[in-house]
C-alpha cells in the first residue's frame, strides 16, 4: 500500500472543516501548532486553534463548501488555492477565493496560515 501524501492529508483535513468536525480536525495538528487567520493574532495549540475555527465564519454559515482549484506540495509545505462558498439562512451563496499555506511536521500540520478577505460575510 502506498504511503499517504501530505496533499491527501490536507484534502482530508479540509473535508473535516467542511463538515465542521473540529474535534476530528484537531487530530491532524501538532500539539503546539500555529494557526493565523488573516490579520488576526496567531492561535497556538490545538485548543486555541479549535476556538478560532469554531468562532469563524464557518460556524456562522448554514453550510460552507470548499473547492480546491490548485494544490501544491513543496518539501514540508502544502499550499491550497481554493474558493469557499458560504450558504447563509437569510442570504444567497457567497463565494470567496482564498489561499491556505500549511507547514507539515511528519504527517501533522504544525502551521496553518489562512489568507482570505472575509468582509463580504
Amino acid at each position: 500500500m502506498a504511503a499517504i501524501t501530505q496533499t491527501e492529508i490536507i484534502r482530508s483535513l479540509i473535508g473535516l472543516f467542511e463538515a465542521m468536525d473540529v474535534e476530528s480536525a484537531m487530530t491532524y495538528f501538532t500539539e503546539d501548532a500555529l494557526c493565523r487567520f488573516g490579520n488576526h493574532p496567531p492561535a497556538v495549540g490545538k485548543a486555541a486553534i479549535a476556538s478560532v475555527i469554531e468562532a469563524s465564519q464557518l460556524s456562522r454559515s448554514a453550510r460552507t463548501s470548499f473547492e480546491i482549484n490548485e494544490i501544491w506540495e513543496i518539501d514540508d509545505a502544502v499550499i491550497c488555492q481554493m474558493e469557499t462558498t458560504h450558504m447563509c439562512d437569510r442570504c444567497k451563496a457567497i463565494a470567496i477565493p482564498c489561499a491556505i499555506v500549511f507547514r507539515m511536521e511528519d504527517d501533522l500540520v504544525r502551521e496553518m496560515r489562512i489568507y482570505i478577505d472575509a468582509s463580504p460575510l
